[in-house]
C-alpha cells in the first residue's frame, strides 16, 4: 500500500517505489535521494519485511521528517520494484 512521511510541513507517500507530494521540488528531491541511496549503498536490506518502510525511514532520517503512518503491501511486489532499482546503470556506449 504505501507509507506517509511528514517533512516540515508537507506530507509524502511512499508507494511502488515512487513518492508523491503535494510540492513538486520536494517530491523531485525524494525520488532523486531515494534513487542515489539506493545505487550507493543497495537500498534496504531484500529481507526486509517491509521494504518501502525502511525507504521511508531512511529518507525522513534525511530530512529531518518523520514516518507518519504505513499499510504493508505485497512483499513479492516490493522486492521486484527495489531489486530493479539496485540494479547497476552501465554505459555500453563506445562513444566518449
Amino acid at each position: 500500500m504505501g507509507v506517509l512521511v511528514r517533512i516540515e510541513r508537507q506530507k509524502a507517500f511512499l508507494r511502488r517505489g515512487e513518492w508523491s507530494c503535494a510540492d513538486s521540488r520536494l517530491e523531485s528531491r525524494l525520488n532523486e535521494t531515494t534513487r542515489a541511496w539506493i545505487q550507493e549503498t543497495g537500498g534496504p536490506p531484500l529481507d526486509s519485511s517491509d521494504l518501502e518502510h525502511a525507504v521511508a525511514q531512511e529518507m525522513a532520517k534525511r530530512f529531518r521528517g518523520r514516518v507518519v503512518s504505513k499499510a504493508k503491501s505485497s512483499a513479492v511486489l516490493q522486492r521486484r520494484i527495489y531489486l530493479s532499482q539496485r540494479q547497476m546503470e552501465l554505459n555500453f556506449d563506445p562513444r566518449p
